[in-house]
């Protein structure tokens, strides 16, 4: 699926997509890499350019050059996926989607981040029509976009997004749902970046306590939550140490 996690989520197409991911990630002899250019450059031969299968591989390649850091290239692949795909699949074809939330997620990590969000909201409003609010492409995206919004330093818009998400992604995968906690990060950060501190600290002891009885204590997700946890102390410390400076500074005053 696409999306950021505090980091953006990936879509599965229609046309096989899961099998390469898992392919991907059991890490074949093979090569992930080098078995989708080969894939791709058959497909390419024997299907054509714009067969879907073919357009399927492109997705899968244009994937694993983002996971391996290569978001040029990714972008570039991605890009002309999208322009093929909505060209013969028509701009509200789930495969369609898939490309274009995969771009965005290539232009945010570029540092594109209002083109990032401008396609991810165009997607939202084409995924809620065709697949519906708890689709979990639909959450997905809406989730990517809340990510971008929060850096653009919209955060109030970025945290009702992300709500939403939290609540959807809790009655339709679960409380512990890996996608259900990123969504929850992204949630508290939101609320920290608006100074509702407490309500952030609450959230981010929930997330540390879920992942370290999940995933375990030295899980990159679990400290990546404690780390989200003691930024939130260290703001509500730095609020409480402001607050005495500023009592301090009062009552000399009244001397």
């Amino acid at each position: 699926m696409f999306s950021y996690s505090t980091s953006p989520v990936i879509l599965s197409s229609q046309d096989g997509r899961k099998t390469h991911w898992r392919c991907l990630w059991r890490r074949i002899s093979v090569g992930p890499r080098r078995l989708a250019e080969d894939v791709l450059a058959r497909r390419q031969q024997i299907l054509g350019k714009d067969h879907p299968q073919t357009l399927g591989s492109a997705s899968v390649l244009a994937e694993i050059l983002r996971v391996l850091g290569e978001i040029d290239a990714a972008r570039t692949l991605n890009e002309e996926t999208l322009t093929h795909r909505r060209g013969i699949l028509g701009d509200d074809h789930p495969d369609t989607l898939v490309s274009a939330a995969e771009l965005a997620i290539c232009l945010a990590g570029l540092g594109e981040l209002r083109a990032a969000r401008d396609l991810d909201a165009d997607t939202l409003t084409r995924l809620w029509r065709v697949h519906g609010d708890n689709h979990r492409h639909t959450l997905a995206v809406a989730h990517n976009l809340a990510i971008s919004l929060r850096k653009l330093g919209e955060p109030e818009e970025a945290r009702r997004i992300e709500e939403d998400v939290v609540a959807r992604r809790q009655q339709v995968l679960g409380p512990d749902h890996e996608h259900t906690l990123d969504a929850t990060a992204t949630l508290c950060a939101c609320l920290a970046d608006l100074g509702d501190l407490q309500a952030a600290h609450d959230l981010a002891e929930h997330i540390v306590t879920r992942r370290q009885r999940i995933l375990g204590p030295g899980h990159r997700d679990t400290v990546a939550s404690i780390n989200l946890l003691q930024d939130v102390r260290a703001k509500q410390q730095q609020r409480g140490e402001d607050t005495k400076r500023g009592t301090g500074t009062r009552r000399w005053r009244r001397k």
